[in-house]
């Protein structure tokens, strides 16, 4: 099955899948992860 898709989309069919991230999207990340990281942060 995997190879079946990896066909399909090197053929160029649409496959699915959902949309891709907008900036929005990688803003809310980037804050999330510096809250975490910040949260997390063990001096050396």
């Amino acid at each position: 099955m995997r190879n079946f898709l990896d066909e399909l989309r090197s053929g160029g069919v649409e496959t699915g899948g959902p949309p891709p991230f907008s900036r929005r999207d990688t803003e809310a990340f980037a804050n999330q992860l510096d809250r975490f990281l910040t949260q997390h942060h063990q001096p050396l």
